[in-house]
């Protein structure tokens, strides 16, 4: 799930909320990631802060985190049972024009601990 792509928040806690009563199955999210900066490259700039309603920043990766596990924790009887950050700690080369990953990653381009990466041990 990325805001960014699938849509709000809200609507996304209602699916949640839905598959679990519909199904009565375990569910876990299977893809999120925030950037903890803007991309080099095109992939997320301005546009996507507003869709995704969380800034490119250390401060905006926790925040998104943190709404994500509230979500988790707000599905009935626990039924959702954790998520999977897409490739946190992938490095790229310095000289890569998009940065893929290293901006969308839990470690930062130093590789130390992003804000967001604490945010995980309290799911």
């Amino acid at each position: 799930y990325y805001p960014y792509i699938h849509g709000s928040y809200q609507d996304f806690a209602q699916n949640l909320q839905k598959l679990a009563e519909r199904y009565q199955k375990p569910l876990i999210v299977a893809e999120f990631a925030h950037p903890f900066r803007r991309s080099k490259g095109t992939f997320f700039r301005e546009e996507q802060e507003r869709a995704a309603g969380h800034p490119a920043s250390q401060s905006g990766q926790r925040e998104s985190l943190a709404h994500l596990v509230d979500i988790i924790k707000g599905v009935p009887e626990g039924m959702c049972e954790g998520f999977f950050y897409w490739e946190p700690f992938m490095r790229v080369e310095p000289n890569d024009e998009n940065g893929w990953g290293t901006f969308m990653g839990l470690m930062d381009d130093d590789g130390k601990p992003t804000e967001g990466l604490a945010v995980i041990g309290k799911l």
